[in-house]
């Protein structure tokens, strides 16, 4: 489960996290998206608060996230990859088309959607409108 599902699960927001744990929207923010690494023990003691379970699956939660992001990344590497040694969209122009890299509107994730893969791989995130603009 990654932070986002476990604050999910806890039925919060953001808005509603930050409030309780008196820590910065922005920090939530980074540690749901993998910016933050490597959190403050207090930190996440004070998510295990929030989310009424216990600084270990805090920790755990982390981890997921990391690697749900690591393992993004590596897919987005080689769908960009794969994109890139596609056969020309017309013999004409010879040109290669690549699908440039979106981010998703709900959790910020970048990743490459495909015809088998349009979600979000991080929150799954499927609701029509729900990823930004292309990057």
């Amino acid at each position: 489960m990654t932070l986002l599902a476990l604050r999910q699960a806890a039925e919060l927001t953001q808005e509603q996290t930050a409030s309780i744990t008196r820590l910065d929207q922005s920090t939530i923010s980074a540690l749901e998206l993998g910016r933050v690494t490597d959190p403050r023990h207090s930190t996440l003691k004070a998510l295990s608060g929030a989310y009424k379970c216990r600084v270990s699956d805090v920790a755990e939660a982390l981890a997921e996230t990391l690697a749900a992001l690591a393992s993004s990344s590596a897919a987005d590497s080689a769908a960009t990859t794969q994109t890139a040694k596609a056969e020309p969209e017309s013999e004409a122009s010879g040109e290669t088309v690549v699908t440039p890299p979106m981010a998703c509107g709900y959790c910020g994730t970048e990743f490459t959607p495909t015809e088998t893969a349009p979600t979000c791989p991080v929150c799954a995130t499927t609701r029509s409108g729900a990823h930004g603009e292309r990057r």
